[in-house]
């Protein structure tokens, strides 16, 4: 973008044009993971070298930052996607790239720092400046996001890299400067536009959200950053804040809060309105307006689905908590998956117990928050976790079931009812322990059998056409949940529902939610 290397005499092999290129042609062009992970290696040797003049760092920087793009795109189009067999193609995946962002975050902190403790050097152009600065927290904000897919924590460097780059960019005049950081960008951004992307995704409940719709998250972010809003002063559309100088997350606004100088206001702003102008705009074309861009193909409803949570997540005003909840320390058993939790329910109605030697697809948590709307639960290391089929329930692999959506069903220890929830939230906590968050379903869990109301009855086993209702209710016109077998559900079609040696028809009314393995949908229910 800014010109090759100039021919030097330096002994680091990066500071001959003629070498570096040489390097990068030689890369796998069909293997992005050992691509990137080269990269990172070369970039790394030029953040140690002291040899480099500022103007020939960032210029080698630069060259390899261009040379990694299709790479990177590739890598992460792939994991987004799913298109892996093995948990080991997944972890490649994933070292290679957040190594990547990290590694080159680091190489254009180091062009930040030589500036900084040079000032008597040949100046660099005010474009490149702020070049440096967008790229740089670019590459943290991308930290954070693959970060995220792991529903990990990030490290205080992450804040800290936020902060001190942008106060660069302040300091040098640059931080509303535009350029275009990649051509692949199609548009150009700024220093204050980058913060935004990385601070708006954290306040968008990433560890919320399973790999496509963060993914999908985060390039929302990108597309609306020219609307959202910073401030040096508290205003009412800034709904959080950042302190640049603590190394912190950002926070929402609070009343007690007493901020510094260094403490820079944000909000959605006008990307409130766009949001909402472009949910109507996707559902009138029934597609995807070309200038949004995903980094991908992603179907109608999913992107709905993000903008209505980002919607609700980045209102002004806070979403309330449902229930209060309150400290509360017991084990649970853990059973995943819909077809597990049917023969668990039907054992439990049958008065037999849960024995792990016979019904092996179970998993015991600790519980330490609990209110009437969910529990927060320590999930154990050591917990000889397993993947299942999502029609017979039996366990195909060695991998991890839990992923956010799960439906699971769960019993206190000591108690006699099972209840049924999903999972909604998966973080890790500072010692490196994962927690989960799962929202109940309101109802009684019991198990039925179901059929088509009118018409021939489809050929399939007891077990197969087995659902669980959330609920007891019985009275003619009552609204009820049933969760039934993915792909079950139709929205034109009654069924005749059996429960307690009675007879029942549910009128469909809407799909509430759907998983890998379950439909949750809401019927009308009245007596046959």
């Amino acid at each position: 973008m800014f010109g090759w290397f100039r021919k030097s005499k330096l002994a680091h092999p990066l500071a001959d044009i003629d070498k570096t290129r040489e390097l990068i042609a030689a890369l796998p062009p069909n293997d992005s993971p050992q691509a990137l992970e080269r990269i990172s290696g070369w970039l790394d040797s030029i953040v140690q070298a002291r040899e480099f003049e500022l103007q020939q760092r960032w210029e080698a920087v630069d060259v390899l930052d261009q040379a990694s793009v299709a790479h990177r795109r590739k890598l992460a189009q792939e994991y987004i996607s799913g298109g892996r067999s093995k948990k080991a193609d997944e972890e490649k995946l994933w070292n290679a790239s957040h190594a990547f962002w990290k590694t080159l975050g680091a190489a254009y902190l180091r062009c930040i720092s030589q500036l900084r403790a040079t000032p008597g050097a040949e100046p660099l152009a005010r474009e490149v400046l702020a070049l440096i600065a967008a790229r740089a927290l670019r590459t943290a904000s991308l930290q954070l996001k693959w970060i995220y897919l792991r529903h990990g924590q990030a490290e205080a460097h992450v804040w800290r890299d936020l902060g001190s780059t942008y106060l660069f960019a302040e300091t040098q005049g640059v931080a509303a400067v535009r350029v275009e950081p990649y051509a692949e960008d199609r548009g150009a951004s700024s220093a204050q536009e980058e913060l935004l992307k990385a601070l708006m995704l954290v306040m968008a409940s990433p560890h919320n959200l399973e790999a496509p719709h963060l993914h999908l998250a985060e390039r929302f972010a990108a597309h609306f950053a020219g609307r959202f809003v910073l401030a040096e002063k508290s205003a009412p559309e800034c709904a959080y804040a950042f302190d640049l100088a603590l190394a912190k997350p950002p926070v929402r606004v609070h009343k007690d809060m007493a901020p510094g100088s260094m403490v820079r206001f944000f909000g959605a702003g006008e990307a409130e309105r766009g949001l909402a102008e472009l949910m109507q705009e996707i559902r009138a074309k029934d597609g995807i307006p070309g200038a949004v861009n995903l980094g991908g193909h992603f179907d109608t409803e999913t992107v709905l689905s993000v903008l209505a949570h980002l919607m609700r997540i980045w209102d002004t005003t806070p979403p309330a908590r449902r229930a209060k909840r309150s400290q509360f320390a017991t084990r649970v058993t853990v059973v995943p998956g819909l077809p597990n939790i049917l023969r668990c329910l039907e054992l439990a109605a049958g008065g037999a117990s849960l024995d792990p030697k016979s019904f092996a697809e179970q998993e015991t948590w600790t519980v330490f928050d609990k209110s009437d709307s969910g529990y927060g639960a320590l999930v154990p290391e050591e917990r000889g976790s397993f993947e299942f089929d999502p029609v017979t329930g039996v366990r195909t692999a060695s991998g991890d079931w839990l992923r956010i959506g799960s439906l699971v069903a769960m019993r206190e220890e000591g108690a006699a009812i099972w209840r049924i929830g999903v999972v909604r939230r998966i973080t890790y906590d500072a010692s490196n322990r994962r927690r989960a968050g799962i929202g109940l379903i309101e109802g009684v869990a019991a198990v039925v059998r179901l059929a088509p109301a009118t018409g021939p009855r489809v050929a399939e086993s007891e077990r197969r056409r087995s659902a669980v209702l959330m609920s007891h209710a019985s009275e003619t016109g009552t609204e009820t949940l049933v969760l039934m077998r993915a792909g079950h559900f139709l929205a034109t079609q009654r069924l005749a529902m059996q429960l307690e040696g009675r007879d029942y028809v549910l009128e469909p009314e809407a799909l509430i939610e759907g998983g890998e393995d379950f439909d949750c949908a809401r019927f009308r229910m009245a007596p046959a």
